[in-house]
C-alpha cells in the first residue's frame, strides 16, 4: 500500500472517530435532559450506529492490510493507527457503554457492535506494537 493511500486511511479513520465522539456528546447531553423526546433520541443512536458500522468497516480493512504486510509496524503511519485504535478502546470505548446504559435505549446488537469494534481497534494495536 503507498503511503499515501495509508494517509487517507488514517484521516479517514480520524475524521469517523471525531464523528463518533461529537456524537456521544450529543448523547450524553440528551441523557441528561428529562424532556428529551425518544425520538429525538433514537435519531442520534442511530447516527451513532452508523458511525460504528462505519468505524468496524475501517478496522476490519486496516486489519486485512496489517496481515497482508502492508501497513507494517514502525511505518510512516503505524504510530497514527495506534493512537487512533488507543483512543477508542482505552476511553470512547468506556463511554458509549456508560451513556448507552444510562439512556437505556440501546440494543444488544449495540453492545455486540461496541465490542466487536474494540476487539478489531485491539489487534490493530497489538500487530503495531
Amino acid at each position: 500500500m503507498s503511503e499515501y493511500k495509508a494517509k487517507v486511511l488514517v484521516d479517514i479513520i480520524a475524521d469517523k472517530l471525531i464523528q463518533h465522539l461529537a456524537a456521544l456528546e450529543q448523547l450524553e447531553s440528551l441523557s441528561k435532559d428529562q424532556e428529551v423526546e425518544p425520538v429525538e433520541i433514537g435519531s442520534h443512536l442511530s447516527r451513532l450506529r452508523g458511525l460504528r458500522d462505519s468505524l468496524i468497516r475501517d478496522a476490519e480493512r486496516v486489519m486485512d492490510l496489517i496481515k497482508r504486510g502492508e501497513i507494517l509496524r514502525g511505518g510512516e503511519h503505524s504510530e497514527d493507527l495506534y493512537a487512533l485504535a488507543g483512543y477508542y478502546v482505552e476511553g470512547a470505548y468506556h463511554t458509549e457503554i456508560r451513556i448507552l446504559d444510562r439512556l437505556g435505549g440501546a440494543l444488544r446488537e449495540d453492545y455486540e457492535q461496541i465490542e466487536r469494534l474494540k476487539k478489531v481497534l485491539k489487534e490493530i494495536m497489538e500487530e503495531l506494537e
